[in-house]
């Protein structure tokens, strides 16, 4: 219960804007209110039952003293009993009764330890991290073999249970269904679809967040399990649409405790089109960024994010929807920027515009977790109707 109340206030907090801009304060203090009942009726509840012990048993032991006073003494009076055996039994009969009391207050307080060691036994027992799979042979690649490539990658979230309560991840529908594509060094590929169509899945795969259920992911001709998983993402930088600003300077923010130079520092600022607005701050680079970015715009947030993931010079370079808050002029700046500045490093661009993923080696066309086009931005227009509505949708008929 408690949970649900901060699980409610952590809410309302991030998401105070929405709730002030939907004028849903009332409902929300309703909410709060409701969760905060639950948890005072469940107090009450969980104290009636700790504190009911206690003084039943203080009854049946003072009950019990009472009794062997009273028919001691009528046994002392009747010649059958010395009062010193009734003394003796007195003082037997409450070591005893403090040692009862103290096991009462050790099973409530087991009650208590009982539930928490089960959440932190179930935090413990969480693998650290998947396995490592051992290496086969040496499987670098030259610049003529494929970088990244999927190998008929399939993949659903939670895995499979046999609790009737629990989802279960055999009758989930797929998140992705098999899906190949390859990218060479100094190769972009666009991944365009609808929401929830599976693209930043595709992401989480290639970091190794998670293990496909079906098929292979290979970088620099390994699979990716023989990686260590810091070993992998050194490889990669990645800029996500609802990544993270911290509350430091916008140097620490790019650098992010890196081994990087100033030159790669600036060079990452002038490639992500953030060296203007960065110029026009008093501070520059030593501005401070307040809690989440919030006396950032969301153009700049983003600009800053995709400086961060450019500026260890990485061998992949992901950016997933990452510049959904620049106008076009901008957007088509940075993308062109990137190619130059980064010639050798594999580009995976998600994107929800076509123009931002037209001009990419390959793109990749998802819908429902399938692939249903893949090719450049011209084999697509004439053999992947989804994508040529789109491009009609998104920028009029120009043929």
């Amino acid at each position: 219960k408690l949970d649900a109340i901060v699980r409610i206030m952590r809410e309302n907090m991030s998401g105070i804007r929405v709730v002030k801009a939907l004028t849903k304060e009332e409902s929300e203090k309703k909410r709060f209110a409701q969760a905060n009942a639950d948890m005072m009726d469940s107090d009450i509840r969980a104290a009636t039952l700790m504190a009911v012990p206690g003084p039943f048993m203080q009854l049946c032991l003072n009950a019990g003293l009472t009794a062997v006073v009273y028919f001691g003494a009528v046994r002392v009076n009747q010649g059958l009993l010395k009062p010193g055996v009734i003394l003796a039994f007195l003082t037997y009969f409450n070591m005893i009764a403090m040692g009862i009391m103290g096991l009462t207050r050790i099973f409530m307080t087991m009650s208590k330890a009982t539930a928490s060691a089960d959440r932190i036994d179930a935090v413990l027992q969480t693998p650290a991290g998947q396995e490592v799979l051992p290496q086969e042979e040496d499987g670098s690649v030259d610049g003529e073999a494929p970088f990244v490539s999927f190998e008929h990658v399939s993949f659903s979230y939670g895995a499979a249970s046999d609790d009737a309560e629990g989802f279960r991840g055999e009758q989930r529908e797929k998140a992705l269904s098999d899906i190949s594509f390859t990218l060479k060094r100094g190769e972009s590929l666009g991944i365009i679809g609808p929401t929830g169509c599976g693209k930043t899945t595709i992401i989480l795969l290639m970091l190794r967040f998670y293990d496909p259920d079906e098929g292979v992911i290979r970088v620099d001709g390994r699979d990716i399990r023989t990686y260590d998983p810091s070993e992998l993402r050194k490889k990669f930088g990645a800029a996500f649409q609802n990544d993270i600003i911290f509350q430091d300077t916008l140097l620490e923010n790019i650098v992010f405790g890196r081994e990087t130079d100033e030159r790669r520092v600036r060079d990452a600022v002038e490639h992500a089109q953030a060296a203007e607005f960065i110029d026009s701050l008093p501070e520059g680079l030593s501005y401070e960024a307040s809690i989440r970015g919030g006396n950032l715009s969301g153009g700049q947030k983003q600009r800053i994010l995709v400086a961060r993931a450019l500026a260890a010079d990485p061998e992949i370079l992901i950016l997933d929807d990452s510049s959904s808050a620049l106008d076009y002029r901008t957007d088509a700046r940075m993308r062109k920027a990137i190619l130059a500045g980064h010639p050798e490093a594999a580009l995976v661009l998600i994107a929800q515009r076509v123009s931002s993923v037209m001009h990419m080696t390959r793109v990749l066309v998802l819908e429902d977790g399938k692939c249903i086009g893949y090719g450049t931005h011209e084999e697509l227009l004439e053999n992947c109707p989804p994508y040529l509505e789109t491009f009609r949708v998104q920028m009029g008929d120009m043929n």
